[in-house]
């Protein structure tokens, strides 16, 4: 009857007082994951503004500003436009 009664008493304490660990194991897991996946696109997100950085330091962008912002043309050049 005492050795029921232990028995019955561990399995209590180890199911029920060990679930909620379980439960906050599970949570936090999910967790990691998610931030592991956000962590991911900022690194992607970042690796692309670090392209745009050096891409905008080339001459080739310069001209595109130039020519599609301010207008610029060079000598010679001529540019037609159609009115909508």
């Amino acid at each position: 009857m005492i050795t029921m009664l232990v028995m019955a008493a561990l399995f209590f304490v180890v199911y029920v007082g060990g679930r909620p660990k379980v439960l906050e194991r599970e949570r936090l897991q999910s967790e990691i994951a998610l931030l592991q996946e956000q962590l991911e696109a900022e690194q992607a997100r970042t690796d692309k503004l670090r392209e745009l950085e050096v891409y905008t330091q080339t001459k080739k962008y310069a001209e595109e500003v130039a020519k599609e912002v301010l207008g610029y043309v060079y000598d010679g050049e001529i540019i037609f436009r159609l009115d909508d």
